[in-house]
């Protein structure tokens, strides 16, 4: 009997030594998985701070396609603005040559006043002088 009671003991003992290294081991893998753990966590950080980076690069560049998108729309203006401001200053040469031409006109009107204003005089003088005749 003593024997089994022996032979019990040492299977125990071994048994309990398997565990042993069999925690060991798990303690081991559990550490390695939280260090790797760690390591995912730290990447996904990061990549979680480049996206945030893209996602603002993309802000700004959709930005600038709209400021350029305007300042085109704004270039097509200018250039609109720029062709009726030709058409107006055309206007105002023809405006101005029209004005120059009726000023002549004018003057020449003014002039020829003159010369009818000259004549009625006369013609008023001698109206007079022909009353006084036939008057006697």
């Amino acid at each position: 009997g003593g024997g089994d009671t022996k032979r019990k003991r040492k299977k125990l003992q071994n048994d309990n030594a398997r565990q042993d290294d069999n925690v060991a081991n798990l303690s081991g893998m559990l550490k390695e998985g939280l260090l790797e753990n760690e390591e995912q966590n730290d990447a996904i950080m990061m990549l979680s701070a480049e996206n945030q980076q893209l996602t603002d690069a993309l802000a700004t560049m959709s930005m600038i396609v709209d400021s350029v998108r305007y300042n085109s729309e704004l270039r097509i203006r200018v250039s609109e603005l720029e062709r009726e401001n030709a058409r107006f200053v055309e206007q105002r040469d023809e405006l101005e040559q029209e004005v120059a031409r009726l000023v002549e006109a004018g003057e020449e009107l003014t002039e020829e006043n003159g010369h009818l204003g000259d004549e009625v005089a006369i013609l008023e003088e001698e109206n007079e002088i022909l009353l006084k005749r036939m008057r006697g």
